[in-house]
């Protein structure tokens, strides 16, 4: 498969899903496609016998016909209130459904699966954490990367190239202290206590880290 802009894989798939919300798609572009294995890409993009639907913006009900041979179908119905890390589990989530169902493996082989795709942080934040907290220390931290010049990147930036390989932070806490994530919060005024955020703080400071890190990425994207 030829390498596609970010331009073109959105329009693609825009086309190969007319049943499925615009926006649901740019979630799927964003947020999910950049950590699906390539195989899996080029299914997404080629293969007719999976479609994805979406509810919305079709509430009384459509019909569409398509040719064979369609097998898998997957109806998303992502709510406008969700955290954007509940839409890209519920997008992975069902993708791995379609791949695993193909394989002939059992349905809860769909988690493990999105885990070893690199969505480890979703999986936890969904069956642990708090997406509300994680979410909006992500909104922060994306527009707070957005203002920043490089001196104040520089912490996150050294990190960088980790979080693109595991896209996870099982080394958080130690990550946290060494860039001293406390002491940007209060210093660049983007708190200015810790009750501000409450018991969620732990949550809010991963949110912030995914968002900056999410920002540096879509960054380095715009400049290739």
């Amino acid at each position: 498969m030829n390498e596609l802009g970010w331009a073109d894989i959105l329009i693609t798939l825009q086309e190969r899903f007319p049943a499925c919300d615009p926006e649901i798609i740019e979630t799927l572009v964003w947020t999910v496609w950049p950590r699906l294995p390539k195989e899996i890409q080029q299914r997404l993009l080629e293969d007719k016998d999976f479609q994805l639907m979406s509810v919305y913006p079709h509430p009384s009900g459509f019909y569409m016909t398509f040719d064979p041979p369609l097998k898998h179908v997957v109806v998303v119905n992502l709510r406008e209130e969700d955290s954007t890390i509940q839409k890209a589990h519920t997008l992975a989530h069902e993708i791995a459904h379609w791949v695993a169902a193909d394989k002939g493996l059992a349905e809860r082989d769909a988690e493990a699966l999105i885990v070893k795709w690199g969505f480890q942080h979703e999986v936890e934040s969904v069956r642990y954490g708090n997406p509300i907290a994680e979410e909006k220390g992500f909104k922060v931290g994306y527009k707070w990367a957005s203002r920043a010049d490089d001196l104040d990147l520089k912490p996150f930036i050294k990190h960088f190239n980790q979080w693109k390989k595991e896209d996870e932070f099982p080394f958080f806490e130690d990550l946290a202290i060494e860039i001293g994530l406390h002491d940007i919060l209060i210093d660049e005024g983007i708190i200015e206590d810790t009750d501000e955020v409450g018991e969620d703080y732990n949550h809010f400071q991963k949110g912030f880290v995914w968002g900056v890190m999410n920002y540096l990425s879509n960054r380095e994207k715009a400049n290739h």
